[in-house]
């Protein structure tokens, strides 16, 4: 990827992420649907939470074409609460930023931290 984030490099952006009570996994995916990073809590998060890169990016398909035909220029942020988990869904530059979470974590503060870290992420290395 030509973009990323300055300094210490995707690892050490989930690693902050992660920090936050109730995160089971985040994941990045590059420009072209590749996984460029992923990060589980524990090994029993690996288990729980199978999802792929393939899978969000057949949720996005639809979400892009609907913004296209409401005039959207691109997705900010996606949020999908099921009755345990919650899943985000940032825009980082030509990547995707996955966080998935416990329902119990604190919404407000994981939006906030998440974004940020897609800022982080979408902002041309060096």
């Amino acid at each position: 990827m030509s973009s990323g984030p300055a300094g210490g490099g995707l690892e050490e952006v989930a690693r902050r992420l992660g920090a936050l009570s109730g995160v089971s996994m985040i994941m990045v995916i590059g420009p072209g649907g590749e996984e460029a990073h992923r990060w589980y809590r524990t090994t029993a998060d690996v288990a729980a939470v199978r999802a792929g890169p393939e899978d969000f990016m057949r949720v996005l398909e639809p979400v892009w074409g609907l913004l296209s035909k409401v005039g959207a220029r691109e997705l900010d942020d996606l949020i999908i609460r099921a009755r345990e988990k919650v899943a985000i869904i940032h825009s980082a530059g030509p990547a995707v930023l996955v966080v998935v979470a416990d329902r119990a974590a604190n919404l407000a503060l994981l939006l906030i931290r998440s974004r940020a870290a897609a800022e982080e992420i979408a902002r041309p290395a060096g």
